[in-house]
């Protein structure tokens, strides 16, 4: 999951530093819009969608209870401040 999470931010960085290639996807995604918005919506809602479920899966991979039950988690967070209520 960290490769995938690094991926999708190298390619945000990408289009966020790089203006020309910006604006050479924002001119391709103006013409599809154009000559088959039925398609691009299609496409688009399938990118998002496909970007949103890594972003999830991310997420709980990097949860505080991923792989850990609550109760061992409660155990080991009272194991560390010592009782004490925060």
């Amino acid at each position: 999951m960290q490769a995938i999470e690094q991926f999708l931010f190298n390619i945000y960085t990408f289009f966020t530093t790089n203006y020309i290639a910006a604006g050479i996807l924002v001119l391709v995604i103006v013409i599809a819009a154009v000559k088959k918005p039925k398609e691009l919506f299609k496409v688009s809602a399938l990118i998002i969608l496909f970007v949103g479920v890594l972003y999830i899966m991310i997420y709980l991979e990097k949860s505080m209870f991923s792989g850990v039950s609550s109760g061992q988690k409660a155990y080991n967070e009272e194991l560390r401040t010592g009782g004490k209520q925060l």
